[in-house]
């Protein structure tokens, strides 16, 4: 009975943060300029993803994609990939 009251409290918990992650990138996109939670993760992001390997023309795109797993989780970064 606790580990599935702790199941659930886990998921409200993980529902409840990507929720908050969408309500910021979206309030953020109200300044001009289009900025989005994912531009600015990708500001901090860009440098590890150079110390990576990444070339530095592909860095920023590599690092939205890594500041949007880091703060959400590998389901919504995954989601946000586009076929190419």
């Amino acid at each position: 009975m606790e580990a599935g009251k702790l199941i659930l409290i886990i998921k409200a918990m993980i529902i409840s943060f990507v929720a908050l992650a969408a309500l910021i990138d979206k309030v953020s996109a109200l300044f001009p300029g289009g900025l989005s939670l994912s531009k600015i993760l990708g500001v901090f992001m860009t440098p590890f993803a150079f110390i990576l390997g990444l070339p530095l023309d592909e860095a920023f795109e590599a690092a939205q994609f890594m500041g949007t797993k880091l703060v959400t989780n590998e389901f919504v970064a995954m989601g946000e990939l586009n076929p190419q």
